[in-house]
């Protein structure tokens, strides 16, 4: 595993200028390519074959090794090994973003600040993708378990407690390293009783699946913080609220003056049941990370 802690980054060469592969995959395969190779330790033929489609291998690894030089991931090291391959192994993708964001600052003399930049850029849209495609797939989970849980009329039970991450090889493969329990969600949604916890008079439309006042799960902090907390779940009844869909756009769209005041209010309203979890920030902190 990687030691962040004594861990130095060697300098990212010059860019190929050779862009050909670039512009022919597209973005999203040029985010995958750099993804795997630098926190899933994937060879050039390797890449080629499972992210780029040249399943045949006649094209020797030479895909995504252009992609990777375009950006400067070059070099070997004194093992022989490509110099980046599995540079940022079993690491989240949040935690190797944030070190390479720190790295520009504290070493602002570096000659590579620029294909730095691009490839944390990168990176950063691999996890919004990431959340975007799967938001709509949990929030249709949620509903099914509320639709259940509504039929079975089934007791809650909520105790605010430190719980361990749910984390396994299995959701390793996702950007953010863990999932999230759409039962959880289902009944934090339930103990707010189908109303926008920002404001119980916001009006929303009727669920067509459990045919209550539609609202949305919300983590206050960010599942992809996960890996600051190693001993203390994010996937919390504390950390979620229901939230209407427009607060829930609010949050994630408006302009940082609305959505601060909001996340302000949801969290001054969860800090204590928070700090029971083990999920211990200040409202400081967690502003910082929706503007990451």
């Amino acid at each position: 595993m990687t030691d962040l802690l004594n861990f130095s980054l060697p300098l990212l060469k010059d860019s190929s200028g050779r862009d050909r592969e670039v512009k022919q995959f597209g973005l999203k395969k040029v985010e995958e390519v750099i993804y795997q190779h630098l926190f899933f330790d994937k060879d050039h033929r390797e890449l080629d074959k499972e992210v780029l489609g040249k399943i045949d291998g006649s094209t020797k690894g030479r895909m995504s090794a252009n992609i990777l030089y375009y950006y400067g991931i070059k070099g070997k090291n004194a093992n022989n090994k490509a110099m980046f391959r599995g540079i940022f192994k079993d690491i989240s993708l949040q935690e190797g973003i944030e070190h390479l964001e720190k790295l520009i600052v504290q070493e602002s003399s570096r000659g590579d600040i620029e294909n730095l930049k691009k490839i944390i850029t990168h990176l950063k849209n691999g996890i919004d993708r990431e959340e975007f495609e799967n938001d709509s797939l949990y929030l249709d989970e949620v509903d099914e378990d509320l639709n259940q849980s509504l039929n079975e009329e089934t007791d809650l039970l909520i105790v605010d407690e430190v719980k361990t991450p749910a984390y396994s090889d299995k959701i390793r493969e996702r950007k953010c390293g863990y999932g999230r329990n759409p039962k959880i969600a289902a009944e934090a949604i339930l103990e707010a009783k189908f109303k926008c916890e920002v404001d119980e008079a916001h009006d929303t439309f009727i669920s067509k699946k459990y045919k209550k006042p539609y609202v949305e799960a919300h983590h206050i902090v960010p599942m992809k913080y996960q890996y600051k907390y190693p001993n203390a779940s994010l996937d919390v009844h504390a950390n979620i609220v229901a939230l209407c869909p427009n607060c829930h756009r609010l949050i994630h769209h408006a302009i940082d003056l609305e959505s601060e005041a909001i996340l302000e209010l949801l969290f001054n309203g969860r800090a204590s049941k928070l700090t029971n979890c083990g999920i211990d920030i200040d409202l400081e902190t967690l502003l910082l990370m929706y503007k990451g």
